[in-house]
């Protein structure tokens, strides 16, 4: 069932951060939490290394989605505060307590139970920007923008500068859009869990001063982003959602160059 839309995960966990925690101990270094590795563990969003990989080689968010369980996690900034997993981008697991003992810090469940904790797990640092949880390798994807609204995709998949015929198009890492005619923001789909049945494309939201414009299919072949046009041909119009989305004809051939 789904518990909240991922697009809101930021604006709760910063709630959670800011509000008054008479049980919280402040962190001392500011913005980040010394590890007993010696690393730094940034505040922030932590994201799947298999996610990470898997958009890396195969570049389509609709195969990654579901390729980990537990998809990212927000580290907060302060001891006390809660966070969560979130499994395929979209639902939200078990409360977590961030922790401290002696030098280790660890995620802890919110609630116990007459047998104690169901879990209680600590978070390692193998690397410089990679935190181990359990079994599961995160990368480090940077805090939330004042929106609240996390750039994972533009960030591992779609910043840099493409050629489209004799224009340099630049996709940046924060969403915006440069040398697009009349277009000047983008938002790749990261959730494909609220369409009916199995979609088949990747679709990407441009926009113009933040308000919408279009969507579009795209896909990667080779160096090249391909965009496509897409028809809506069943809309809910109490969830306010596309459900049933077709492939259109190919409107642009961008070659990513930098």
């Amino acid at each position: 069932m789904r518990l909240f839309s991922f697009a809101f995960l930021g604006t709760l966990l910063i709630c959670s951060c800011s509000a008054p925690n008479n049980g919280g101990q402040q962190i001392a270094a500011k913005d980040s939490i010394v590890n007993t590795t010696g690393g730094i563990l940034l505040p922030g969003l932590w994201v799947n290394k298999k996610y990470v990989d898997a958009i890396s080689k195969d570049r389509s968010p609709i195969d990654a989605q579901f390729i980990a369980d537990r998809s990212c996690i927000y580290i907060p900034e302060k001891t006390g505060d809660t966070t969560w997993f979130v499994y395929g981008f979209y639902d939200g697991a078990e409360g977590l307590v961030l922790t401290k003992n002696a030098n280790d810090y660890y995620l802890k469940s919110a609630t116990k139970s007459a047998t104690g904790y169901s879990q209680n797990l600590k978070i390692e640092m193998p690397d410089t920007n990679k935190i181990k949880i359990d079994t599961n390798i995160f990368i480090f994807a940077g805090k939330q923008d004042q929106q609240n609204d996390y750039k994972i995709l533009e960030k591992f998949l779609f910043k840099g500068k493409y050629m489209m015929g004799n224009k340099t198009v630049e996709f940046k890492e924060n969403g915006d859009l440069i040398g697009f005619p009349m277009l000047n923001s983008y938002k790749p789909k990261i959730d494909y869990s609220d369409y009916e049945g199995v979609p088949h494309f990747n679709t990407i939201d441009f926009l113009n001063d933040k308000q919408f414009v279009l969507k579009m299919g795209f896909k990667f072949i080779n160096d090249s982003l391909i965009l496509y046009k897409t028809t809506c041909t069943d809309f809910d119009t109490t969830d306010k959602v596309c459900i049933d989305l077709k492939l259109g004809e190919m409107l642009y051939q961008l070659k990513k160059v930098d």
